[in-house]
């Protein structure tokens, strides 16, 4: 497991990201970016049978077990915050567009193998 250096004095937990009320759009990263070792993760649930556009934004839905399993998780970008703290992100390698998902669909973690 990935443990941080203790001489980095630019170490930020990842509690403290993520119990963070808000994330930084991509735009406001360019200014303050995030640490190198982490990345942003989006909960989603993708169905079978349904057929997902890339050029189709699609509302973000909360829907039963989706926070219980890692599948549903994907890295992501965020493009967007509104008003009140919904966001519009990217999914990276599926390139769909999700908007009105919430703070907590939202999650920081560590690059794998990162020392």
């Amino acid at each position: 497991d990935w443990e941080p250096d203790p001489y980095d004095q630019n170490y930020v937990p990842l509690s403290t990201l993520n119990e963070h009320p808000t994330v930084l759009t991509s735009k406001e990263q360019e200014t303050h970016p995030y640490p190198e070792e982490v990345f942003i993760s989006c909960y989603f649930k993708f169905y079978s049978g349904i057929e997902y556009k890339k050029d189709t934004p699609y509302k973000w839905i909360e829907t039963e077990d989706l926070f219980n399993y890692q599948s549903n998780s994907y890295p992501c970008t965020i493009l967007s915050r509104d008003e009140s703290n919904h966001y519009t992100v990217k999914l990276d390698k599926t390139e769909h567009i999700l908007w009105n998902l919430p703070r907590k669909a939202i999650e920081f973690s560590h690059h794998k193998y990162m020392s």
